[in-house]
């Protein structure tokens, strides 16, 4: 299932180079991750200077691409690509969605793409009477508050739910699992999301898991489970 949202509003004012990431890498020296830890620890890092209430990240025209999700914990920054060609400066996720904003934390994404996000899908359940919970937010998941400005989240995706265990002798077999919701972004109960003209597309959800299998009938038959149990139904998509 795919989301799609534009809303235009006028463009929210930042302040002046404070910090600056000058590394596609991952992590270490100015990479977007250690700036990031760095805001939030209070210390330049050698990568610019931390402002108040809100600290400015300046990214580099180009594609980001991560291994595990960023996390923002807690304090207030802006993290700023081009705002006049958003697509020229990507965060590209890699074995995870691309970033977790939590509850303490207040993010404003300007100028940027947010892509290739994907939460994992759940594998099999162990038993009939459980489902694996599956990550949502394939993009971006957040707790907090978050404002996107000129972004483009897009080609994003939650994982797929998981499988109904088989069922042991006469009992109906398991429930698939629910997919994970938001392909593109989850706005948690409580948390806040402000759109300024910016795009939400392509992004998808994940399956359902499919139900386990019944047992089967006994033979020879002797009348308890002459003819087998049910499936399991299948998990909703998210």
């Amino acid at each position: 299932m795919a989301a799609s949202a534009l809303v235009t509003f006028s463009l929210c004012s930042t302040a002046g180079a404070a910090m600056t990431v000058d590394s596609t890498g991952d992590s270490g020296g100015c990479s977007l991750r250690s700036v990031i830890e760095a805001v939030e620890a209070g210390t330049s890092n050698g990568c610019g200077t931390v402002e108040s209430p809100t600290t400015t990240i300046n990214l580099p025209a180009n594609t980001i691409t991560l291994g595990p999700q960023l996390v923002v914990n807690h304090g207030s920054m802006a993290i700023v690509g081009d705002p006049s060609n958003p697509t020229g400066t990507v965060i590209k996720g890699g074995s995870d969605r691309v970033m977790e904003v939590k509850s303490a934390a207040t993010v404003e994404l300007v100028g940027l793409e947010i892509t290739d996000g994907r939460t994992a899908d759940a594998g099999a359940a162990p038993d009939i009477f459980t489902s694996i919970p599956v990550g949502n937010g394939g993009g971006i998941l957040n707790h907090g508050s978050l404002v996107l400005e000129h972004a483009l989240v897009t080609e994003n995706q939650t994982g797929e739910g998981s499988l109904g265990a088989n069922a042991p002798f006469k009992f109906r077999g398991g429930g698939g699992g629910s997919g994970g919701s938001g392909g593109g972004i989850y706005n948690d109960a409580g948390a806040s999301l402000t759109v300024k003209q910016s795009t939400i597309s392509k992004n998808l959800t994940g399956d359902g898991g499919n139900g386990g299998a019944g047992s089967p009938g006994e033979v020879p038959e002797v009348g308890h489970n002459a003819e087998g149990t049910g499936g399991g139904d299948g998990g909703p998509a998210g």
